[in-house]
C-alpha cells in the first residue's frame, strides 16, 4: 500500500511538471502602439520632420520596441518586470533632417533614461530617475479593440 502511494505521488509530480508555466499578461495589452504627447515638461510635442507623429511600438511577443523619433526610425529590445522598464541598445537610422533633430535627440535620451512604466486613464507614461524632466507620455495610436 505504501509503495503504491509513492508511485501515485511521483505520477502526480510528473504530470504537474508537464503543464506549461503560466504566462504573464503584458500590462501593455491590448494597446501596443503609442503616440508621444508629452516630452519632459513640454506638452506641445510636434510631429516629426516628414509629418508622422513620434511613436513607440511594442512587440510584446518578441520583447522588441520600435518607432519613429522625429527624423529617424529606431528599434531594439526591452525588458519589463512589473513597472520596471529597461530598453536595450536602440538601433537608429542616421538620416539628417532640416528640423526635428533636437526633438529626436531629446526623445531618444528620455527613452534611454526611462526605468518606470505607468498606465493610467488609457495613457502610457515612462519615467526616468529625474522624474518630470525625463517623463514621456503617450496616447494610443488607435483605440483598443
Amino acid at each position: 500500500m505504501r509503495g503504491s502511494r509513492i508511485w501515485l505521488v511521483l505520477a502526480l509530480l510528473a504530470l504537474s511538471a508537464c503543464e506549461p508555466p503560466p504566462t504573464a499578461q503584458s500590462p501593455l495589452a491590448p494597446v501596443h502602439d503609442w503616440r508621444l504627447t508629452r516630452l519632459g515638461e513640454r506638452s506641445d510635442v510636434p510631429d516629426g520632420q516628414s509629418g508622422p507623429a513620434l511613436t513607440l511600438l511594442f512587440d510584446t511577443a518578441k520583447a522588441q520596441v520600435s518607432g519613429f523619433a522625429g527624423c529617424n526610425r529606431f528599434a531594439g529590445g526591452y525588458t519589463l518586470n512589473g513597472a520596471q522598464l529597461r530598453f536595450g541598445p536602440l538601433a537608429v537610422t542616421r538620416m539628417a533632417c532640416e528640423k526635428g533633430m533636437e526633438l529626436e535627440g531629446a526623445y531618444l535620451a528620455a527613452l534611454a533614461a526611462a526605468d518606470q512604466l505607468h498606465l493610467s486613464g488609457g495613457e502610457l507614461e515612462l519615467v526616468g530617475p529625474e522624474g518630470a524632466k525625463t517623463a514621456l507620455r503617450f496616447r494610443p495610436l488607435q483605440p483598443p479593440p
